[in-house]
């Protein structure tokens, strides 16, 4: 074989990596890939470049609410269609898998080894068994109900070692041993009475939940970020609590030592490096409407707002500086990362 043969070989080869779409097999990084979900519509984005973000492709999800990735499969939660399953090896060519029902309006999911943990608006948590991403099949559902028998609305679930977290918006977070998937058992409801005076009912409103080894940190309606311990997590204990005073809270995005909280009046960062005493560092305005879930990729912060994702330099934590604004297709679009 001779050396001009070789080098024609390597070429065609070459093309057809670049013409035939991005496998995860072909080692890309998938770290700088992002998914946008907005107005039922998943972007599938690279993000090398924040100044000029390009759309890989995008895929059609009705009724999409959140996004999640795990593994070559999207998984998207729907308000009217449970949970839709997307085969996304090839970056350019999502296919949709799979559909399940599940039981309601699908708000919540975590997904932790072989199982998907989801929460709807029906008050039910419900586990379906995903080892085959394109057959899911549900193994159990546990019925949530409060401590004085009502009804439940769920926000958001976090899922650390054998315990599922799920806040809960009239009554503080629900603790679900899930050791057995296929047998969930409601541990407990706690309230967050501990750190307020007892002039109301309402103020257990919990939005946005995050877990990391000992300890748990939520955000609750009345500004603030509630941290709990939870190495015995039958029996969490307060910790304490850091009032945000900007506004009503929306979401929680933890990367590394800083939660990022969205707020009325923009994004609050807060440095979490010591559980017990949480600082918050700076407070990131927005202009317009209510900020969603920051998603934070190397230096940068991905903040959604309206119908517009701004994107901020955060190589300078107490300094943030917005560098770029996307406008998008639709309203209050949800940032994941690929490579997460």
């Amino acid at each position: 074989m001779n050396k001009l043969f070789k080098v024609r070989v390597v070429a065609l080869l070459v093309l057809l990596v670049f013409t035939t779409g991005l496998y995860f097999g072909e080692n890309v990084s998938l770290k700088n890939y992002v998914l946008v979900t907005v107005n039922s519509k998943v972007k599938i984005m690279d993000f090398s470049d924040p100044m000029y973000p390009e759309e890989v492709s995008q895929f059609y999800a009705k009724t999409a609410n959140r996004s999640y990735v795990n593994g070559n499969y999207v998984y998207v939660t729907a308000k009217k269609n449970g949970l839709m399953i997307f085969d996304i090896s090839d970056l350019t060519n999502p296919k949709q898998v799979a559909t399940v029902n599940t039981n309601g309006e699908t708000y919540a999911l975590y997904i932790r080894d072989n199982y998907a943990y989801v929460v709807n608006k029906k008050r039910f948590f419900v586990v379906f068994d995903i080892s085959n991403p394109e057959s899911p099949k549900q193994i159990s559902q546990l019925e949530l109900l409060s401590n004085t028998n009502s009804s439940i609305r769920m926000a958001d679930i976090w899922v650390e070692g054998k315990y599922a977290y799920v806040a809960c918006k009239g009554d503080g977070f629900a603790v679900i041993d899930v050791s057995n998937p296929k047998s969930p058992k409601l541990v407990r409801i706690i309230n967050n009475k501990e750190f307020f005076d007892n002039d109301s009912d309402s103020f257990a409103v919990t939005v946005g939940i995050y877990a990391k080894k000992d300890y748990l940190y939520m955000i609750d309606w009345r500004f603030e970020l509630v941290v709990y311990k939870i190495s015995k997590p039958t029996k969490p204990r307060p910790v304490t609590n850091l009032e945000l005073g900007e506004g009503s809270v929306n979401d929680i995005f933890v990367k590394g030592k800083y939660a990022y909280i969205s707020l009325n009046k923009g994004v609050a960062v807060v440095d979490i490096s010591n559980p017990k005493k949480p600082k918050k560092i700076v407070m990131y305005k927005t202009n317009d409407s209510v900020p969603g879930k920051v998603y934070v990729l190397g230096n940068y912060a991905y903040v959604p707002v309206g119908y517009k994702l701004e994107i901020v330099d955060i190589s300078n934590i107490k300094r943030p500086k917005k560098v770029k604004t996307l406008k998008l297709d639709g309203y209050g679009p949800r940032v994941t990362g690929l490579g997460e």
